[in-house]
């Protein structure tokens, strides 16, 4: 039984490669198999999709997307006796698993990962939070990214501020929501802007703005302009 390995997809800013054992793997039939394919540099392949495929006739042994193993492409020949490692995808392992190997089951396989294409999101919210540190901590909010992107504050002057905090989480669909706050004091003058960029198309998603003045005027219960939500 033969193995091979490809990559088709440029899965980050650097190409990834896809590694096989470099060898043919010998097993006997009716006994099961493990067939290796790991990504290099390592990453965490829980959220791609992963297709192998025998090589000469192209037809699909084993389809996984985003955590799920999908079987309207697979050919009947394997249908329950596949299994995409599962322990191992978060270090980047897409070792598959046949189980009762037949006579048949010889030949050419290829492991092909492809990434989620880049997603821009939602336009980032803006909103109030609490009262601190002389200032006023004002959140944004933005959802439907992939990569994770960057997210950044600038003064009315374009200059960068720094964030006092920042977390992101990821969804089902493998997209993520990302949160930054910044204390607005009154050394910061005219409009604050919250930038969300995609690091993979350098896209500038949203720019908004919030009239620092506004801010610091606000009481906790107070309302807010159109484009601030309170938080």
């Amino acid at each position: 039984m033969g193995h091979g390995g490809r990559s088709t997809h440029q899965l980050t800013h650097t190409q990834l490669r896809v590694v096989g054992p470099g060898h043919s793997v010998t097993a006997t039939v009716g006994q099961d198999v493990v067939l290796p394919c790991h990504l290099s540099p390592q990453r965490d392949a829980r959220t791609l999709e992963v297709k192998w495929i025998r090589d000469r006739i192209s037809e699909t042994v084993h389809h996984y997307h985003n955590g799920e193993d999908l079987y309207r492409e697979q050919m009947g020949a394997y249908a329950g006796r596949t299994e995409l490692a599962r322990d191992g995808l978060s270090a980047g392992s897409l070792d598959l698993r046949i189980t009762g190997l037949r006579p048949s089951d010889d030949g050419q396989y290829v492991c092909t990962p492809h990434a989620l294409p880049p997603a821009t999101g939602a336009d980032p919210h803006l909103s109030l939070g609490s009262y601190e540190a002389g200032g006023v901590r004002v959140l944004c909010r933005s959802a439907g990214w992939y990569p994770l992107p960057q997210l950044l504050w600038r003064d009315t002057r374009g200059q960068h501020l720094p964030s006092v905090s920042q977390t992101h989480s990821q969804d089902q669909e493998g997209l993520f929501e990302i949160e930054g706050a910044v204390i607005v004091t009154g050394s910061v003058e005219g409009p604050l802007s919250c930038v969300v960029r995609n690091s993979r198309l350098q896209q500038d998603q949203g720019e908004v703005s919030l009239a620092t003045a506004l801010v610091l005027t606000q009481e906790k219960s107070g309302s807010c302009s159109s484009t601030c939500g309170h938080g």
